[in-house]
């Protein structure tokens, strides 16, 4: 006779529920829908039900998307007959809007072949001297609807103008300073892991007008607009992760946080005022004592790191952060992928002298795993970035990095037959010799290394040569991972 659920052993009924969650390596645990398997197994099978709670609430969202509504973790962490679930909750993914720009689109400007998108955060306070309802009309000329008109002011006042007003943010962050994220996640003693996200406009909760107007015309109307409407969380992701950092949470052991400082080098754009308001220097900001495991996502513009005498606001706002975290053995810092931004732009967002002076004097004395992705950087600043302030020091791996023959605010020269030797294979491979004599007991490995021969600005990117890769893999303790 074959088993049934209920004479299984517990421990086998507790594998099986594990199964039931949607693994991160599949897809989001905090995607809506995520959790039906395990409600139909709270609901059809009592032999189970001890186990559902503890993976129903493992995984839980904090959704900050308008002002004044009320998150379903918010009102979960609101009724006392809960409080036995509280302790369940291990990680939360803090949601923010998305941001789209309706300056953008149409070519018009566009010398490289590329959509020629770039979102221009500066331009946000110009948004009321542009008639979006005609912008938005062109977009959608070629959609067939009973009544135009209304169509379009439903489409702009459901999926635009909830995220394209400044405004909007501000408001935001003044709740959450406003000891909202402290109030709501100290209810969750037993909480280990924060990462900060984006809510796409599909996925937005069913009690607001967003979610209310795609189940009226189904999701596919946002891919209607030609050309598309550019979304981009940098600028929420920052400003909620600089007011989470001071929220005084004790059981924090890794969060997953962003830095942005979108500028063009001046004080008072209206983007470098909302980020500024999210970092007042007058707050407290704690010691997470408990934290073992940060990574941070960057999208810093490299006309803030130049020129200016002394350290730029985004590194002010974050090294105390660091400073604090004298339990550390894992930092992960990523900067932008090329697919985030256009090709004009990325080498604004990538460059490598902004993990130079973030890092800059700190001593990460527990610290054994360093992970650096996505920056473009010189031969020299990769080598001579690791010193005596990581002692521990025990892996450092580099992802999808790229050497260029220049150093902050300045080219290096070289002869032509020195560029075509560096990016065959030479700069990396006088880098892996230099990282392998200064730290012998370091395991280093690189994952799609590359070279560009003509400085940041270009677009051209060459792998190893099958010669530089073999010369590469002898080297003790450096690993050569495609």
């Amino acid at each position: 006779m074959a088993p049934t659920l209920d004479s299984l052993p517990p421990e086998i009924r507790k594998e099986i529920v594990s199964y039931l969650i949607i693994d991160h390596c599949v897809g989001s645990p905090y995607k809506v829908g995520s959790k039906e398997d395990l409600k139909n197994a709270n609901a059809a099978h009592a032999c189970l039900r001890e186990w559902v709670p503890q993976y129903m609430f493992r995984d839980m969202v904090f959704n900050h998307l308008v002002d004044g509504m009320a998150s379903h973790l918010e009102r979960f962490g609101a009724e006392p007959a809960n409080s036995k679930l509280w302790p369940l909750v291990k990680n939360i993914v803090v949601q923010v809007p998305p941001a789209i720009d309706t300056t953008l689109g149409f070519n018009e400007h566009s010398s490289d072949g590329e959509d020629g998108y770039t979102i221009d955060w500066n331009d946000l306070d110009d948004l009321d001297d542009l008639d979006d309802l005609d912008d938005l009309a062109r977009r959608l000329d070629s959609v067939v609807v009973l009544n135009p008109t209304l169509y379009h002011r439903e489409y702009y006042r459901a999926l635009i103008e909830p995220f394209t007003d400044p405004d909007r943010l501000s408001a935001l962050l003044d709740s959450a300073r406003v000891s909202l994220f402290s109030a709501v996640l100290q209810r969750f003693a037993c909480l280990e892991h924060i990462h900060v996200g984006v809510c796409a406009r599909e996925d937005y909760p069913s009690h607001t007008i967003t979610n209310v107007f795609l189940r009226q015309y189904g999701k596919s109307v946002l891919s209607k607009p030609d050309p598309l409407y550019v979304e981009d969380g940098t600028v929420n992701l920052d400003g909620i992760s600089a007011v989470l950092v001071r929220a005084t949470l004790t059981s924090i052991k890794t969060m997953t946080l962003s830095i942005a400082n979108i500028d063009t080098g001046l004080r008072n754009d209206p983007i470098n005022q909302l980020l500024s308001k999210a970092s007042k220097e007058d707050e407290f900001l704690p010691t997470f004592a408990s934290m073992t495991k940060l990574t941070l996502c960057m999208r810093v513009s490299n006309l803030s790191l130049r020129g200016r005498g002394s350290v730029p606001p985004v590194v002010q706002r974050w090294r105390p952060l660091l400073r604090g975290l004298e339990k550390l053995v894992f930092l992960e810092l990523h900067g932008a992928r090329r697919e985030q931004v256009s090709s004009k732009e990325y080498h604004k967002y990538s460059d490598w002298s902004v993990v130079d002076l973030l890092l800059q004097g700190l001593a990460f004395e527990q610290l054994k795993t360093l992970v650096l992705a996505d920056f473009t950087a010189s031969q020299n600043s990769v080598s001579t970035m690791f010193g005596k302030e990581l002692p521990m020091l025990r892996s450092l791996s580099l992802y999808h990095i790229k050497l260029v023959n220049t150093q902050i605010g300045r080219q290096v020269s070289e002869s032509a037959d020195e560029m075509v030797r560096r990016t065959k294979g030479y700069g990396w491979l006088s880098v892996c010799r230099q990282l392998s004599a200064s730290f012998p007991d370091v395991s280093v490995q690189l994952h799609d290394p590359s070279s560009m021969p003509y400085g940041p600005r270009g677009v051209e990117t060459y792998p190893l040569t099958p010669e530089y890769a073999q010369h590469i893999q002898d080297i003790h303790n450096v690993e050569l991972c495609c």
